[in-house]
């Protein structure tokens, strides 16, 4: 199963895709390490979640410190729509330093 985490305006944009898999679309924008210690236990049987940075609002600085966190309870695959961004960006050497390579 498939976790979506957008922002409401970006929420329907992989729908083409979702419609021949099991994927479970959270329209909302808020902190990552919040809902890693209040709603993960619900959606502990999605091996991906796709993760739109835009849907968070922390820093990067600490996204990245949620993601390490989130993934000592998971060993979910975890891709980051990261919008806008550089390629240079540090976020991405980031990403990459907590095992994140996948990001679009």
């Amino acid at each position: 199963m498939l976790f979506y985490l957008s922002r409401k305006e970006t929420a329907d944009i992989f729908d083409p895709v979702f419609e021949n898999i099991k994927a479970r679309k959270i329209k909302c924008s808020g902190e990552f390490l919040n809902f890693i210690t209040v709603d993960m236990k619900r959606y502990t049987s999605c091996r991906v979640f796709l993760l739109e940075r835009k849907a968070i609002e922390e820093s990067d600085d600490n996204f990245i410190g949620a993601l390490k966190s989130f993934q000592l309870m998971s060993e979910a695959r975890v891709i980051v729509i990261c919008e806008m961004k550089p390629e240079n960006d540090v976020f991405f050497k980031n990403l990459a330093g907590v095992g994140i390579n996948d990001f679009i």
